[in-house]
C-alpha cells in the first residue's frame, strides 16, 4: 500500500529508505557512558538536518552501542544524499572529546512503509561492503550490486605462492600475488573483500610456518616478526599489501638464509673431505657416497657453491701440492711428485701441470 500525502506517522513524500549508521570511536577504549553520549549527539544532528528541511521526514533510532538506524521520508534521491552529506560533514565537526567516524550505508527506495525492511538490509549489506576506509563515508546499496562478493583465489595459485616461498623465487612470488589482487580488483575496494583477501593470503603463509616447522626440529622463523605482520590493521589497499609482500618476503628471507648456512656447512664438510683425501683416488662418486648423495645432485651443487667442478677444484688442489713438493723437496722424482698429489699415471700429471701453470713440472722446477 503506497503512503498517501498524510498518515498517522506524519509520512507525507513519495519514497522511503533505511539508513544503517555505524559510529567508529577514534579511541577504542571510549566507556559506555561516553559512547551513549556521542550517540545522542549524533542523533541530535542527523533530527536538526533531517527535519528542519523540506521534502524530508525522518524518524532516528538508537539500536545498539554503537549503531544508529534512521527512517527518511523523502521526495528525491538527490536530496536524501545531500542532506546525508551535510550531516556527515557536522558531525567530522564536532569538539575534539566527540571524535569519531561514521560510515552510513542507504537501502534502495522504497515507494510504501510495507516493503522497508528490504530497504533496511541493503542498507546493512551496504555497511558490510563499504570502502575500506577509516574516513567518514557513505555507500548506497545500488553502488555495490556490481560488486564481485566472493574472493577469486583458485587452489592453483595459492600451491604457486607455496612453491615460491619454498623455493625462494620472490620475483614469481610477487607476481602470483599481483594475479591474485588483480583477479579481486573490483572488489578490494570493499570492506569485506579486502579483509577476506588479507585473513587468505596470511592464512596461506601461516600454512607454509606450519610445513617449514614440522620438517625442522629447531624453530624456523621468529614468531614476534610474524605477530607484527598478522597483528598490524589494515587501512586500505596499499596497506594491505605492505602487510602481505612484508610477510611473504621475511619468511623468504629466512628461509634463505636458513638455506644458504645449511649449504655453506655442507660445502666446507666436502672441501676439508678432498682437502684430506686429494692424495689418493678420490672421484665423484666417492664424494657422493660418503655424504649420501646423489652424483648428479652432487655434481651440480659442487659447482653452484664453488664456481667450479668436482674435477678442476681437485686439478687445482693437487697442483698447488705439487708446486710446493717441487720446490721444497728437489730429491723427489717427477713422477714421485705426482704420485703424492694423487696421479698415478705420470703422463696425466705433466698434462694437468702443463694446462694450469703453463709449463712442465720440469721446467717450472728449474725456474723456481
Amino acid at each position: 500500500m503506497k503512503v498517501g500525502p498524510v498518515s498517522a506517522a506524519g509520512f507525507k513524500y513519495p519514497f522511503f529508505s533505511v539508513i544503517a549508521a555505524k559510529i567508529e570511536m577514534d579511541d577504542t577504549l571510549s566507556t559506555t557512558f561516553q559512547q551513549m553520549n556521542i550517540n545522542s549527539r549524533i542523533i541530535e544532528v542527523f533530527n536538526q538536518i533531517l527535519n528542519n528541511e523540506e521534502n524530508i521526514l525522518s524518524i532516528v533510532t538508537n539500536i545498539g552501542r554503537n549503531q544508529i538506524s534512521i527512517l527518511a521520508n523523502y521526495e528525491t534521491e538527490e536530496m536524501l544524499a545531500l542532506k546525508m552529506h551535510t550531516a556527515m560533514e557536522e558531525i567530522s565537526e564536532l569538539p575534539e572529546n566527540f571524535r569519531c567516524s561514521i560510515v552510513l550505508g542507504i537501502g534502495r527506495p522504497c515507494d510504501d512503509l510495507m516493503t522497508v525492511n528490504r530497504s533496511y538490509e541493503e542498507a546493512l549489506e551496504a555497511l558490510n561492503y563499504r570502502e575500506m576506509d577509516k574516513t567518514i563515508q557513505l555507500i548506497s546499496h545500488k553502488d555495490i550490486n556490481f560488486v564481485q562478493k566472493y574472493l577469486d583465489y583458485p587452489i592453483e595459485l595459492e600451491q604457486q605462492i607455496i612453491g615460491n616461498v619454498l623455493s625462494g623465487d620472490y620475483v614469481k612470488l610477487e607476481q602470483v600475488l599481483n594475479e591474485i589482487i588483480d583477479r579481486n580488483r573490483h572488489a578490494i575496494n570493499t570492506y569485506l573483500i579486502l579483509n577476506d583477501l588479507y585473513n587468505t593470503l596470511m592464512a596461506t603463509a601461516n600454512k607454509i610456518i606450519q610445513r617449514s616447522s614440522a620438517n625442522n626440529e629447531e624453530e624456523v622463523f621468529d614468531e614476534a616478526v610474524i605477530s607484527i605482520y598478522k597483528n598490524k590493521e589494515i587501512e586500505g589497499l596499499e596497506s594491505m599489501k605492505d602487510l602481505v609482500f612484508g610477510i611473504y618476503r621475511y619468511m623468504i628471507d629466512t628461509l634463505y638464509g636458513k638455506k644458504e648456512s645449511k649449504n655453506d656447512d655442507l660445502k666446507n664438510q666436502m672441501i676439508q673431505y678432498i682437502g684430506s683425501h686429494y692424495d689418493s683416488d678420490i672421484s665423484l662418486a666417492k664424494l657422493a657416497e660418503h655424504f649420501e648423495m646423489n652424483p648428479k645432485y652432487l655434481s651440480r651443487f659442487f659447482k653452484d657453491q664453488t664456481g667450479i667442478n668436482f674435477v678442476q677444484y681437485v686439478n687445482r688442489l693437487r697442483i698447488e701440492h705439487a708446486k710446493e713438493l717441487l720446490i721444497n723437496d728437489k730429491n723427489l722424482h717427477i713422477d714421485e711428485v705426482g704420485e703424492k698429489v694423487g696421479y698415478l699415471n705420470k703422463n696425466t700429471f705433466i698434462t694437468t701441470f702443463k694446462k694450469q701453470e703453463g709449463m712442465t713440472p720440469g721446467k717450472f722446477r728449474g725456474l723456481s
